[in-house]
């Protein structure tokens, strides 16, 4: 029976597989697995590199072997962002969710809505929706993981609610962080992004006048080295571009049939004098 109360839910079909999403305020889910129990994992996933993947992996098969519902638990924002007002996050929501339907069997992906109320959640009041509405008994988690209010509670508090044999840790692979990602995008290393994200690179833009080549990136909002590059526009037809100052040109767009361009995968940095080879 498909759960519709107070949430907004969409099913996901894949060869015979069903991945539920759901996208609403924590205090709008309410006894959202009806019967067993979860396994559970939490996190902002941002780029799903080698470390997200060992830990959404481990998530997956633990709660296929026990027979229990898999859920992955995902933010709208990061807490630090939301309260800075923006979004620093380095792929949209929709890419995220259709990441995880594409490489994983996962039975629902959360994603909370990240507002005051959740800001201020208590460790123990996040604890309880977990064990009431989601019924979970098992967790897989990094080793740095912190949840509830200012991000007091911790791997041990996990412990001594579900057991310690029922929270599985993941060592950090420091070769892998979100904020090497950054860095080699803010350095024009996109290649070396890309190699390590499980979803390549891309920047959302608008075209700023109907007559011109130019776009404005909306999304990320994370720093991009200004330059040349080879794209793909929408991710399928090869390209050129020139990114300064946040804003995108495409070159040679008048040949592409005036192609509606709203996404761009940054294949490889040429430089700001558009060389050709990257170091």
């Amino acid at each position: 029976m498909i759960y519709l109360l107070a949430v907004v839910v969409v099913w996901i079909f894949r060869k015979g597989f069903f991945m539920i999403v759901v996208k609403k305020n924590m205090n709008q889910i309410k006894n959202l697995i009806k019967s067993g129990d979860s396994v559970v994992t939490i996190g902002f996933f941002d780029g799903f590199h080698k470390y997200h993947n060992d830990i959404l992996q481990t998530t997956q098969e633990l709660a296929q072997s026990k027979n229990m519902t898999s859920i992955v638990i995902s933010f709208s924002h990061k807490i630090s962002s939301f309260l800075k007002k923006q979004n620093d996050a380095l792929i949209a929501s929709e890419a995220k969710q259709n990441y995880l339907e594409t490489n994983f069997k996962l039975d629902y992906y959360i994603e909370l809505e990240v507002d005051e109320q959740l800001i201020e959640t208590s460790p123990k009041d996040f604890l309880k929706w977990l064990k009431e509405d989601l019924k979970t008994i098992a967790l897989v988690e990094g080793e740095d993981f912190c949840f509830g209010a200012q991000g007091v509670g911790t791997i041990k508090d996990l412990e001594l609610e579900f057991d310690p044999q029922n929270v599985i840790i993941k060592k950090r692979v420091k070769s892998h962080s979100s904020s090497k990602i950054r860095s080699y995008i803010a350095k024009g290393k996109v290649h070396k992004a890309n190699k390590m994200l499980g979803i390549p690179f891309s920047l959302y833009v608008k075209k700023t006048n109907s007559q011109d080549q130019q776009f404005a990136i909306n999304f990320p909002n994370s720093k991009v080295k200004d330059g040349y590059y080879n794209v793909f526009l929408n991710n399928e037809v090869p390209g050129k571009i020139f990114i300064a100052n946040n804003q995108v040109s495409v070159l040679d767009l008048n040949k592409m049939n005036d192609l509606a361009v709203e996404k761009i995968f940054l294949k490889k940095y040429l430089g700001i004098k558009n060389k050709t080879k990257q170091k």
